[in-house]
């Protein structure tokens, strides 16, 4: 339900409430179950408490007896110069829309032709809101035959590998497989790394500097016997000078070392 407040100079036929010119008769309902056009009518929640008010009109292209669509449209308090009214718009079971009891009277004779833009105006609304719906429609669809095209991509892919180990092919089903950005079959590889990493060795001498001198793979490789047993790796010296060429880090305390 929308509620559109819409200024109008009251003075283009003659003061509202006041004094006002009004249809003579009213026309007959433009749908039937539904108030006739003009009267003033209460829109009404399932607890029957009112809504909206105001001289009624409906919709009757876009209405059905059993849903209408419909405005009511009031004028709000009297203040100098122009004045303010309000149109309230929804769409609303019979049941929900009556006649007031009490109502200021018939609409004023210029009510036709100030509802019909509203009514257009509102298609236009439920129109762009039915769009945004199809729109969002589409998106959802799109977005389930994306997966679901995925998931049959995978299944097929399982599918392949299976009767690949089942006629045991060669490799060159898991190169084909990789070319066209499919998953190949997954075996244990051989991998070479490279880690460098720091530790401090004891190595005896008469100074830090006669103890740089003596240090040598093989202190190293007794350190790592005797302390770091649980690795299982081989290993370099590395060069803590890349201009020395051949020559062994030149630190008692600390050394770098590479695991092949």
């Amino acid at each position: 339900m929308t509620v559109l407040d819409v200024r109008a100079d009251f003075a283009v036929t003659a003061p509202v409430l006041d004094g006002v010119e009004v249809l003579e008769v009213l026309p007959a309902a433009l749908v039937s179950g539904f108030p006739s056009e003009g009267v003033w009518s209460e829109v009404v929640d399932e607890s029957g408490d009112v809504v909206a008010a105001g001289w009624f009109s409906i919709d009757a292209e876009v209405s059905t007896p059993e849903s209408g669509r419909v405005v009511l449209v009031s004028p709000q308090s009297a203040v100098p110069g122009p004045k303010l009214l309000s149109a309230w718009v929804g769409s609303v079971r019979p049941s929900e829309v009556r006649a007031a009891a009490v109502a200021p009277g018939c609409a004023p004779v210029w009510f036709g032709q100030y509802v019909s833009p509203v009514h257009e105006a509102q298609r236009v609304v439920v129109q762009l809101e039915a769009e945004r719906e199809k729109c969002a429609v589409l998106e959802r669809a799109q977005g389930e035959s994306v997966r679901k095209h995925q998931e049959w991509i995978e299944n097929l892919n399982d599918l392949a590998i299976e009767w690949a180990d089942d006629n045991s092919l060669c490799e060159q089903f898991d190169r084909f497989m990789e070319e066209n950005g499919l998953r190949g079959r997954e075996r244990d590889q051989e991998v070479e790394v490279t880690v460098t990493a720091t530790m401090t060795v004891t190595v005896r001498g008469v100074s830090q500097r006669d103890a740089e001198e003596r240090i040598d793979s093989d202190d190293i490789r007794e350190h790592i016997s005797g302390h770091l047993s649980y690795l299982d790796f081989d290993y370099a010296l590395a060069d803590s000078d890349p201009l020395v060429s051949g020559k062994a880090a030149r630190s008692a305390s600390v050394f770098l070392w590479d695991l092949a």
